[in-house]
């Protein structure tokens, strides 16, 4: 064999080559090199095995620990978003921080019987009125400071908070269709949708599905409510038909009626409430004052301020230059007022506040400052007599 075979020769044929050789020696010697030549082959095998078995067995073992890795990992993230949580919710309630990242995290400004009054919706509320401010600046002259809007945004919310449960407890609900007509009457009186949706852009920032949610759903529970409450005051209504029987059965002018009995600024006139046109009261009352004939009494009229029993005093026929208008009067007599009855009844609720430097006070229902009372302050007069938010 050359030195160019030597190099191009393969293992395997060295092995043959080896094996042929010694199989032409002795007999005995050619049985115990095959012999060892197969022992090899076995030992070669097993290592082979061996090396298997172990690589089979590492996999099973990263298989096994895989989960526990990454269940590790999981719960780090876990562990690093509570801590980052928490951070940020002192800082929010004990530091007062506010930036857009802390408005979305899920953090209550306040707790009504346990549902929650979000810290987003709070801080949006803010930004509105300070957005209101900030457009009528010129016009408004003395702007409230940021102390009074967190306390009348909160205590507002916390207040619709309550009616709202109240109303889906007892089964009162306000549709989209509800809602649709009511922002209806305000295109109608805007002459345009264009001229709504351009004020509440220029005033408040909004869009017309924010102002329909934070103000008109509100306003239609807290109708509703009223309606009910109305309703359920039995008492009243059955004094309102006993005045009605007497004045029917001539034993009571109505003037003298409206003096005695009517619980409105209008009863030391006998009730007379002047001139108006259509759009200008109440439909319940509207529709009832327009069915009647001059000098006709009504039935029993039922309102979200009570009941009424009005008296047409005289029409006064439309004109090009004016609408038909009523010289009308009325006997009201009240039944529950929801401003007074949500104050009762929220002193009643679990309120808890969130807010730092701020208390909720049982007595008024009211978000003030530690330091002040029920008494020192104008919060409920305004709440009682605005809507949820400022006008023109």
């Amino acid at each position: 064999m050359t030195t160019k075979d030597k190099k191009d020769s393969k293992p395997e044929d060295k092995k043959t080559e080896e094996i042929k050789i010694k199989k032409e020696a002795k007999p005995d010697e050619a049985d115990k090199v095959m012999k060892e030549v197969m022992e090899d082959d076995k030992k070669a095998a097993d290592m082979l095995s061996i090396d298997k078995d172990k690589k089979e067995a590492k996999s099973d073992e990263i298989k096994e620990n895989a989960p526990k890795v990454v269940g590790g990992i999981v719960v780090g993230l876990i562990v690093l978003v509570i801590l980052l949580v928490v951070v940020m919710g002192v800082g929010m309630y004990k530091f007062n921080w506010n930036n857009q990242f802390i408005k979305w995290l899920p953090f209550p400004a306040a707790m009504v019987d346990g549902s929650f009054v979000s810290i987003n919706d709070y801080q949006e509320d803010i930004d509105t009125l300070d957005f209101f401010y900030a457009a009528q600046s010129e016009s408004i002259g003395t702007i409230p400071t940021d102390e009074y809007i967190q306390k009348t945004v909160i205590s507002r919310m916390i207040r619709e908070k309550y009616l709202s449960k109240y109303a889906a407890t007892n089964n009162i609900e306000v549709t989209d269709e509800e809602v649709n007509t009511e922002y209806q009457v305000l295109i109608d009186q805007a002459g345009s949708e264009a001229e709504v949706n351009k004020q509440l852009s220029d005033l408040y920032n909004w869009t017309s599905d924010q102002f329909k949610e934070k103000v008109l759903t509100p306003y239609l529970i807290r109708t509703k409510i009223q309606e009910k409450l109305v309703g359920d005051d039995s008492e009243s209504k059955a004094q309102a038909e006993e005045i009605l029987e007497k004045i029917k059965n001539e034993e009571i002018t109505f003037a003298d009626a409206a003096k005695e009995y009517s619980e409105d600024v209008t009863a030391s006139e006998g009730g007379e409430l002047g001139y108006f046109s259509a759009g200008q009261m109440v439909p319940e009352f509207e529709a009832a004052a327009f069915a009647l004939e001059v000098g006709e009494v009504s039935d029993v009229v039922q309102t979200d301020y009570g009941y009424h029993i009005i008296k047409l005093i005289e029409r006064v026929e439309a004109t090009e230059d004016q609408p038909e208008q009523l010289n009308a009067a009325h006997i009201l007599i009240k039944t529950v007022d929801i401003d007074e009855w949500t104050n009762e009844k929220i002193a009643d609720a679990s309120v808890r506040l969130f807010i730092n430097d701020y208390e909720w006070k049982d007595d008024c229902g009211l978000v003030l400052t530690k330091s002040e009372t029920c008494d020192d302050n104008n919060l409920l007069d305004y709440l009682n007599s605005a809507t949820a938010l400022p006008t023109e």
